[in-house]
C-alpha cells in the first residue's frame, strides 16, 4: 500500500510539472522583443493636441498597457527633429529602481 500512495505522489507530481511547464512562456527580452509603434505611411500615431508632449504618450500608451506601466515611466528628453516630429525617450521606474 506505501508503494502504491508513493508512486502516485511521484506520478502527480510529474503531470503536475508538465501542466506547469506548458503554461510557461518564453519572453524575448532582447531589443528585437521590443515594441515600435509606427503610424502607417508616415501618420502620425495620435491626433494633434494641445496637451504636454508626455501626457499624448501616456494618453497613447494607456490604451496599449495598464495603468500602472503608464504610470511608472519617466521622461528623460524630448528632441524635435529638422522637419517637425519630436522623439520622446522614456524609461520605467518602479519602486524607485530604473528598468532596463
Amino acid at each position: 500500500m506505501r508503494r502504491i500512495l508513493t508512486l502516485f505522489f511521484v506520478v502527480a507530481a510529474l503531470a503536475a510539472a508538465v501542466v506547469a511547464q506548458d503554461t510557461d512562456q518564453i519572453v524575448d527580452l532582447s531589443s528585437r522583443g521590443a515594441r515600435v509603434n509606427r503610424g502607417q505611411n508616415g501618420r502620425r500615431l495620435t491626433l494633434p493636441s494641445n496637451a504636454r508632449r508626455p501626457d499624448i504618450v501616456s494618453a497613447f500608451l494607456a490604451s496599449r498597457h495598464d495603468g500602472a506601466t503608464v504610470g511608472s515611466l519617466v521622461l528623460d528628453s524630448e528632441n524635435r527633429t529638422t522637419r517637425g516630429p519630436v522623439h520622446l525617450k522614456l524609461h520605467q521606474r518602479v519602486a524607485g529602481l530604473d528598468v532596463y
